[in-house]
């Protein structure tokens, strides 16, 4: 008997650690909420892991859209169990983004990008806050190639940045500190 029981107890043991393990982008359930952030997600290799982004982020990615407009539906965001949530400076209210904070939800905030070395930013610390430094490395130099690319074609246009939408008249013009100017400047031209 003594022995059919330490077989039981050996049997159990060896099951448990033949279960297979889940890898750590498994058990990732992202929530993109801040500007980019669905984008960097793709070319670092988590598309999948994202469950749901901000209507800033819907074209980037096929997961579920838990705000309207800019207003975030909480029962949708618990309803799908994130384990991250990333937002930043425009995500929302100040009330709301303290609610993520205290949400128990890990959050990892991102810098509103001003300029284009902000959005480089942003993807350093998504590499590091996933474990896919490499990858955040290489689609940041892409991107950089990418505007390298567009100074060499020498294309020195004159450039007025309008931003118009909706029906409620939103208008801005995207001047000096805007950002609008670090990326016209980044692809070689005037603002």
């Amino acid at each position: 008997m003594r022995r059919l029981s330490i077989f039981a107890v050996l049997a159990l043991l060896l099951a448990g650690c033949s279960a297979p393990s889940k890898s750590q982008d498994s058990e990732l359930r992202i929530i993109a909420a801040a500007a980019g952030a669905a984008e960097i997600l793709n070319e670092i290799g988590l598309s999948d892991s994202i469950v749901g982004v901000d209507e800033r982020n819907s074209k980037a990615s096929k997961a579920q859209v838990v705000t309207s407009g800019h207003s975030f539906n909480f029962e949708q965001v618990v309803g799908l169990a994130p384990t991250h949530v990333i937002i930043d400076s425009l995500t929302d209210s100040t009330e709301v983004r303290n609610k993520f904070k205290q949400s128990g939800l890990k959050i990892i905030e991102l810098p509103t990008a001003e300029d284009i070395s902000e959005i480089y930013d942003k993807y350093e610390i998504l590499g590091k806050a996933f474990a896919k430094s490499d990858e955040a490395q290489s689609a940041s130099n892409a991107l950089r190639a990418k505007f390298e690319e567009f100074k060499v074609s020498n294309r020195s246009f004159r450039i007025a940045f309008l931003y118009l939408r909706g029906t409620n008249a939103i208008y801005f013009v995207g001047g000096k500190g805007s950002g609008a100017d670090s990326l016209i400047e980044a692809v070689g031209s005037v603002d």
